[in-house]
This record gives structure tokens, sequence and C-alpha cells, in this order.
């Protein structure tokens, strides 16, 4: 089978999860707001699904999913709880990210466990000019 189909069947079979998952994630979004962060047992139920590897590459035991079954699958949580939902897309891309650089650093990262979870901020590139009554980008 070619990673192609076997990507698609695996989208759909995430995005079948991510409904399943919608009635825990509205139980805990609550706790979420109040946490001030994403509950931890939500991150440890996205890690079982599978959905941060929807964006790693094959190389690294990652289901290089279709773009429109990753974007699903974040629309689902989000329908459920939003902050859960970013969390997912912001951590899951950083897979993909990491995939353009070089091996060695794939490597310093999955090298022991392709599960290993990363994020960064980046930094803001707007301007704002200040104007009477507030602000103008």
């Amino acid at each position: 089978m070619n990673i192609e189909l076997s990507s698609r069947s695996k989208g759909k079979q995430l995005i079948e999860k991510a409904k399943a998952m919608q009635d825990v994630l509205r139980e805990r979004a609550a706790n979420t707001e109040s946490l001030r962060m994403v509950d931890p047992q939500t991150v440890e139920d996205f890690k079982k699904a599978g959905f941060f590897k929807m964006f790693q590459s094959s190389y690294w035991g990652g289901y290089e999913c279709h773009p429109s079954d990753i974007f699903r699958v974040q629309e689902l949580l989000a329908q459920a709880c939003t902050s859960s939902a970013w969390i997912m897309g912001v951590v899951g891309v950083h897979n993909w990210q990491l995939a353009h650089y070089p091996k060695k650093a794939q490597e310093d990262v999955w090298g022991k466990s392709t599960d290993v979870l990363l994020s960064s901020s980046y930094a803001p590139t707007g301007k704002v000019t200040e104007v009477e009554g507030g602000a103008a980008s």
C-alpha cells in the first residue's frame, strides 16, 4: 500500500477518534480554563490517540496525514475545547517542522523515543502604531 492511501486511511480513523473524544473534552474544558493550561490527561489522550503523529514523518513512525484530515481533527477537537485543539495543532506542527531540519536534529529529538513532543515560541513580527483612541497595526 502506498503512503498516500495509508495516510488517508489513518486520517479517517483519527477523525473518528476526535469525534469520540468530544464529550470528555467538553467535561474537561472548565478544568483547562481554571488550570490555565491544557489538562495533562488530555495531552496523554492526544498522544494515545495518535493526533501528534498526524504531522510526523513516517521515517519516525508518524502518519504523514493529509492536511485536510489534520484540520478536520483539530476542528472537531475545537468544537469541544478550543484550548486543547490549539495545543494539539501548535505542538503537532512542530513534528512537521522538525522534519525540515537536518537528520542530526531529528535524531537528537526522536532518537530515543519517537513520542517526544516539542514546541517553541514564535517571535512577534507585527508592528503597532499608537493612534488617538487606541492602536492601529
